[in-house]
């Protein structure tokens, strides 16, 4: 996966980098096939509050999805937490379209297994006979 910053206004320091680092195997872990991982940092000055904000948007480009999140704080650390907890939800909430949660379909069916006269789960048949007699003794003993 490729990772790739976007700064405006401020720089993107050694530290910044390696905390993102730490984070993103989990990005790999949610993903199917994440390639790209698009981080985009502004510094804006606000008039009405105290100071500067940082903007973190995340974007996680997927074949055939694309997956953004963003966040503002007063530092770009907290904005990259909060933008990175959205963009593992929505990573999570994505993989879980794609899994089966109706029924136990890692199972063969019984038509496969009667296709191979149930070889893989070596079932020998019984012997009608000997289970007919066990029957009538048991009969016999309980009359």
């Amino acid at each position: 996966m490729q990772v790739k910053f976007t700064a405006k206004n401020l720089t993107v320091s050694d530290s910044f980098r390696s905390y993102v680092a730490e984070r993103t195997p989990k990005i790999d872990a949610l993903g199917t096939k994440v390639s790209n991982l698009e981080i985009k940092i502004t510094r804006r000055e606000h008039s009405k509050t105290n100071g500067q904000q940082d903007i973190v948007e995340l974007v996680v480009i997927e074949p055939h999805h694309v997956l953004r999140a963003s966040a503002t704080a007063d530092d770009k650390f907290g904005a990259f937490d909060l933008a990175f907890g959205k963009l593992t939800e929505q990573l999570r909430r994505l993989g879980d379209k794609h899994k089966v949660h109706r029924g136990r379909h890692g199972n063969p069916s019984t038509s496969e297994l009667t296709a191979h006269e149930f070889a893989e789960l070596a079932i020998v048949p019984a012997d009608v006979d000997a289970l007919l007699s066990q029957r009538r003794k048991h009969d016999e003993e309980a009359a």
